[in-house]
């Protein structure tokens, strides 16, 4: 158990270090050299680098302190301890890059897009191993409890809109912020693609008064077990059975066909599953 424990430790180490210096390394290379913003306290700390020439990694701690504390108040001591190793690691890798690694002065365009699909796949890859660097993620999640209308998506939202004019306002450049727009756009579909996309798939709900047929048909087909719950008509009070199937996105078409062969006259409605976990449906932790 201990044994396991400790490479799971380990592995959560590895995968936060290379993802926090994915993230330090789109910063330096691509997005700051080109008056672009990733968003969030570290997209602060690069402006206020800007303005200072103080170190960004530096600055993003520092600005990250009182976040921390208000945190660790709010949320425990727990999440914002990986938070705080996170974030000094990203910080250290973003000063060292800064000093050993080229930047990218071409197009603004190609900064932008490999600098939003680095920094995401970073971010995701700290996110896999239940980490956190920190900054929106913190307040989002303070502010979203005390303003309960609010989402904690739609919370980071507003803060990295707030960071998009600051960028504007700044850089004195409104193309700088469209290109950190489309930064944060494209660094927030690939982490969503790596926690949830290769999990995503589809929800079947089949009523049939066939269900062995049915469920003998989903099984050679695709071999994925199903559940059955008995069900009744709402307005013609007939006994009916319901059987659940959850597929991948690209066995929808195959599941449809199964469904077919065994019983032409089922009902079936076919609803989106953001994650599928569980026997059959590994896991990416």
């Amino acid at each position: 158990m201990r044994k396991n424990q400790s490479l799971r430790s380990f592995a959560d180490t590895v995968f936060i270090g290379l993802g926090t210096a994915l993230y330090a390394a789109a910063l330096t290379v691509f997005l700051k050299p080109s008056g672009i913003s990733p968003g969030g306290v570290t997209g602060l700390a690069a402006i206020v680098s800007y303005l200072t020439t103080l170190p960004t990694g530096l600055l993003t701690v520092f600005l990250n302190l009182p976040l921390f504390i208000w945190g660790f108040k709010q949320l425990g001591g727990k999440f914002i301890l990986r938070t705080v190793i996170a974030t000094v690691i990203m910080s250290v890798w973003i000063d060292l890059f800064a000093a050993l690694l080229p930047v990218y002065d071409g197009d603004r365009l190609l900064a932008s897009l490999y600098g939003g699909f680095l920094g995401g796949t970073g971010m995701a890859m700290v996110f896999l191993r239940g980490g956190s660097t920190g900054g929106t993620d913190i307040a989002a999640k303070i502010l979203s409890k005390r303003f309960g209308g609010f989402s904690v998506g739609r919370m980071v939202l507003i803060l990295d809109g707030i960071i998009i004019l600051l960028v504007a306002v700044v850089y004195r450049s409104f193309e700088s912020a469209l290109y950190t727009t489309l930064t944060i756009f494209i660094s927030t579909k690939v982490i969503d693609s790596a926690l949830y996309g290769a999990d995503r798939g589809k929800l079947a709900f089949i009523f049939t008064q066939k269900a062995k047929e049915v469920t003998g048909s989903i099984y050679t087909h695709l071999s994925r077990g199903t559940t059955i719950i008995s069900a009744e008509g709402g307005y013609t009070n007939e006994e009916v059975a319901l059987i659940l199937c959850a597929v991948r996105v690209n066995e929808a078409a195959t599941l449809h066909r199964a469904v077919k062969d065994a019983d032409g006259k089922a009902f079936v409605v076919v609803a989106e599953a953001g994650e599928i976990l569980g026997n059959g449906f590994p896991s990416l932790y």
